[in-house]
Formats: structure tokens, sequence, C-alpha cells
């Protein structure tokens, strides 16, 4: 049946970016509509993302992780606490905190000067010597020691997205599913059209849409890489005797006694958006590397391939477009999605509604300044 939305603003995109920024932009008092446009190699549709405010090349906290951290345990706790529909007996975030262990003399060496040198916040990270850590992971046959990171663990994605559509849904957010869509701009309001005959008429849209911004002639100038990481499920057969995620080279996460979900490998240069031989191969590797103790005993449950996008400095783009200042942009999370993302979120959500100003460091500006100085804009 045909319908037709009448919203301030419209978010295309039904992954983790879209949910959190339709639920920040409701609490603080906008009509919002959410359109999910359920594309398969959406990152938000894995069975589990990493909590990890590390960076990825050196033992030092993440952009601003205390911060992105807090605000994702504030999100999760008005998920569950708000919303009495929502079971709270098995929470989807796991706040185990992620061993991230050394693996040879350069490794060791680097990362005790790097946390002699870097600025943690109070009690998030302890050093685990050799013993201490194969107690922690006792598969793992480690003997370096590593980082013991107090904060972080790992969400169970699925259990995640269900839980915020129950929740904007109660909110009485409408949602439209469509993978295709028709955007046409008027003088004073921008209107989606869908192909199930569904019209949004909104004063702003917000593009969330992730690695498929990237077919946007709207957003396909903005310095982004798509990225091919894939993740798989293995079955082992002896038990899983730690609870801890494990990150180097890529993740682990022990998801039950007898599963271990794994995950991290970053193809730049891919041919096929679907799970490969050679991406499965890079992920049993990585369990050898990390859990020699178990690697030759597990066995290939299910898999999956990703796209995502990255930005020249790690972090996301958020802002305007520099024509046409009816539509935004949030993208460009790379491997940060799930500790990053609700913090970015509700940065957006304040400038949307407060006017209160985006930093340079995240501002699509940044990129818009640049080119206005070469002319191309």
């Amino acid at each position: 049946m045909a319908s037709s939305i009448n919203v301030d603003m419209a978010i295309l995109g039904g992954g983790i970016a879209g949910t959190c920024l339709g639920w920040y932009l409701n609490r603080k008092g906008a009509k919002v509509a959410l359109i999910d446009n359920q594309w398969e190699e959406n990152s938000s549709r894995l069975p589990a993302a990493i909590v990890n405010p590390v960076s990825i090349q050196q033992p030092n906290a993440a952009w601003q992780a205390e911060a992105s951290y807090n605000e994702l345990l504030s999100l999760i706790n008005s998920i569950q606490t708000d919303h009495p529909s929502i079971q709270t007996d098995h929470p989807f975030f796991h706040q185990t905190g992620i061993i991230r262990p050394a693996l040879d003399d350069t490794l060791f060496a680097n990362f005790c000067e790097t946390l002699k040198s870097s600025e943690w916040p109070d009690g998030w990270f302890s050093w685990l010597d050799q013993q201490e850590l194969i107690e922690s992971l006792p598969q793992s046959r480690n003997k370096y020691g590593g980082i013991n990171l107090r904060k972080g663990g790992w969400i169970n994605l699925p259990e995640f997205m269900e839980s915020i559509y129950i929740k904007i849904r109660e909110l009485d957010i409408p949602i439209v599913q469509a993978e295709n869509y028709r955007i046409e701009k008027s003088r004073n309001s921008v209107q989606i059209f869908t192909n199930e005959d569904h019209s949004i008429c909104c004063n702003y849209l917000i593009f969330a849409t992730g690695a498929h911004l990237k077919r946007s002639p709207l957003w396909s100038i903005l310095p982004m890489h798509k990225v091919k990481g894939q993740s798989a499920l293995f079955k082992t057969a002896r038990p899983v005797n730690f609870k801890q995620p494990v990150m180097a080279l890529g993740h682990i996460i022990p998801q039950d006694s007898h599963l271990l979900y794994a995950g991290g490998t970053y193809e730049h240069a891919y041919q096929d958006v679907r799970p490969d031989e050679h991406g499965t191969k890079k992920l049993h590797t990585l369990i050898k590397t990390l859990l020699p103790g178990i690697s030759d005993h597990i066995a290939l449950k299910d898999q999956w391939a990703e796209i995502s996008l990255i930005t020249p400095n790690n972090l996301p783009f958020l802002g305007s477009h520099p024509r046409q200042q009816e539509y935004y942009v949030i993208a460009g999370f790379g491997a940060k999605g799930a500790i990053t993302t609700p913090y970015a979120a509700n940065i957006l959500a304040n400038h949307l509604i407060h006017g209160e100003p985006i930093s340079d460091e995240l501002n699509t500006e940044r990129y818009w300044q640049k080119l206005r100085k070469l002319g191309k804009i």
C-alpha cells in the first residue's frame, strides 16, 4: 500500500550508523524516518563486532577512546533499561576486555616503549607477563606476554540491531524497507521515492549507507577507500577455555565453549564481495598464530564478507555536501564502527538540532576546503 511520510530528517541506511543517528535525533526532538536498504555486504549484518579502544598500529588509546566507550555504554544502557520489552538476561555487549599479545621481540619492545609514553585512562590496561598470558590464553603458547585491556570486548550484532530496532519502533520512528529509491529535491524539501510506492518528504537527508556511499554521485568525491573484510565462525573439537577476545593480526572472539569467531582480514584490491578461499586461509593462519594449541582441531561452520570505508586520517566523515546543504553524510568508520559510531552519531545529531560545530578532524569541510583551493568545486 502506498504511503507518504513527512519528517524533519530522513536517514538512508539501517545499519549501526543510521539507527544510532535516528535514535539521537529523536531524543533531541526531531521527527525522523529511517530507510533500511538491507544490503548484505553491510558490516552491521555480521554476527559480532569487536569493541576495541586501541589504535590499529600502536597500543595507544584510539581517537576519543574514553568518550566513545562511555557513549556506547550509555546507549546500550538506555536500550536495555528504558524498554522492558527488550530482554536483558543475556546482554549483547560482553564487557570482557581484550588481550593483545606480543608476537615477537620487535612487538614486545614496541609494546613496552609505547605503554611507557602513552596516555591511557587510569585502570584501562595492565601488562601480562608470559605466565599470566598463558593462564589467560592456555592455547596460545606465547613467550612474550601482552596487554590486558580491561575496557572493551565484543557485541553480538544481531542482538544489538534487533534491540535498537525494537526501541526505534517503540519511539514511533517510521522504518521503510527499500533497497532501491529515487531522490528528488525541490526548493524547500527533499523527497525519497521507493519502488514500493512509499514517499518520504524531509528537510534534511542524511546518508548512512556504508560502502554503498561510493556509488552515490553526491559523495563519491570524498576520499574514502573500500576495503573487504572476511570473518568466519569455527567449531572447535576441544573446549575453548578463555573468555576475552584476542587481537593481533586480526581478532578472535570466543562465543561459547566450542565456537570461535575470527575476523580482521583486509583486502584493498578484491575481485569479489563474497567470502573466498583466500580470506578463509588467512583466518586459519590467524588462529594458528594466536592459538596454536587449538588450530588443528577446528572446522569452518559459516563465513561472511563485508565492505567498509576507510578515510585518509582513519576518522569518519560527518557533515554536509558542499553545494547542497540539505544533504548530510556519516561514513568512514573502518574497523572502529562498534566503538566510535554512537559518539560520532551524537555529534552529528547535536550539529543538526542545536547547530553545535563539528570538529575539523571529522567535518567534511576539511576536504571541501582543499577542493575549493584547487578550483574543483
